[in-house]
């Protein structure tokens, strides 16, 4: 069983009122931090016009096709005969009916609108696309000489311009669109305009995702009251204000996954896991993780548990006057717990790998 504390009892007789623990900045928050990994340390220079090293791979890929050009040119040979084979399925009579040369891969379904099969010229447009697709691909898997990472990377970007060039992007190559342009007269053109406007606008340019315009900051995002209570250079620590008459000793510190946000955890007072911990009467803790740049390259795993969970612990167990705490974080952090990372070991966690939500 958890032991209770009342906000207005003293700790040592259990009769003297004392103050409840603050919700304030701790004192640990202006200290100064030890970096785990001392020395010189390098920095890699990248080219600015090329911060992913896009073109230097590219460049080793077809400098290797070129020294050995056996795959490039047999490739070329299969797209040439593959191109003639759709020009000629697609100039057939239509009494003729001939099976595709090439079908999407199972799960694309960019082409599923019926006129990618039965209007012979989209037919042919899509398998000419699937084909030079095919080709670049090929052209890059069968390069000798290439380091798997090199590969890898540039395969990776041929896919994302390749899939950027796929003629559903582009509107008056697209049955679906040209029909939707016929059906409304234009307005859904109309409105496409509007909101890339708007993001030109709004999000830098970057299409949106979500309508930003949807949440409100404490009514549904981040909706429990509380206040950071301690940050270093890679998290915040946020205590929520308690709604009960009386607390737990042990505080509960959630930390969630680092490519998360905490307000995920405290949307709507009904499914809220922060306001259910909080009425809950549990001293609550979350961390909120720094969007990583430039300036943290060089930390590691280590880091991450050290600035992180462990710095979490020990500044909640201090403002919450406990020697132990309970803790609920994701599968990474409770192996690290248990794998015996200095600072967590023998603290009771709860691994879950997404956040849980009270219904």
């Amino acid at each position: 069983m958890k032991r209770q504390v009342r906000h207005q009892s003293d700790a040592r007789n259990g009769t003297a009122p004392v103050a409840p623990s603050a919700v304030g900045l701790h004192e640990e928050a202006t200290a100064p931090l030890e970096r785990a990994h001392a020395g010189t340390q390098t920095s890699v220079s990248a080219n600015p016009l090329d911060p992913l090293g896009i073109n230097e791979s590219a460049m080793r890929v077809w400098q290797a096709m070129l020294a050995q050009p056996q795959g490039l040119i047999s490739t070329q040979l299969e797209f040439a005969k593959s191109w003639m084979d759709v020009a000629t399925s697609a100039w057939a009579p239509r009494s003729e009916t001939r099976p595709p040369v090439i079908e999407p891969a199972p799960g694309d379904t960019r082409f599923k609108h019926p006129a990618w099969t039965q209007n012979p010229l989209f037919d042919a447009l899509k398998q000419g696309y699937l084909f030079s697709t095919k080709a670049v691909l090929d052209g890059i898997d069968r390069a000798e000489g290439v380091d798997d990472e090199t590969r890898a990377r540039v395969r990776f970007f041929a896919k994302q311009f390749c899939d950027a060039m796929s003629p559903t992007n582009f509107a008056f190559l697209n049955p679906a669109v040209m029909e939707e342009t016929k059906r409304t007269g234009g307005q859904n053109l109309q409105r496409g305009m509007e909101n890339m406007l708007e993001d030109m606008r709004d999000n830098a340019g970057r299409p949106a995702l979500v309508d930003k315009s949807a949440f409100t900051v404490g009514r549904n995002v981040a909706a429990s009251s509380g206040a950071v209570v301690y940050r270093n250079e890679l998290i915040e620590l946020i205590q929520y204000t308690p709604s009960t008459p009386t607390v737990y000793a042990r505080p509960l510190v959630i930390v969630p996954p680092w490519i998360n946000k905490f307000y995920i955890l405290d949307l709507q007072p009904s499914n809220s896991l922060i306001k259910y911990s909080v009425d809950s009467g549990f001293t609550t803790f979350v961390v909120s993780w720094r969007n990583p740049d430039a300036s943290l390259a060089d930390m590691d795993m280590s880091d991450y548990m050290r600035l992180g969970p462990v710095a979490a612990a020990r500044v909640a167990m201090s403002i919450a006057g406990s020697d132990e705490g309970s803790f609920q974080g994701t599968i990474t952090v409770a192996a690290a717990a248990d794998a015996g990372t200095p600072g967590l070991e023998g603290m009771p966690w709860v691994a879950s790998p997404e956040p849980a939500c009270a219904s």
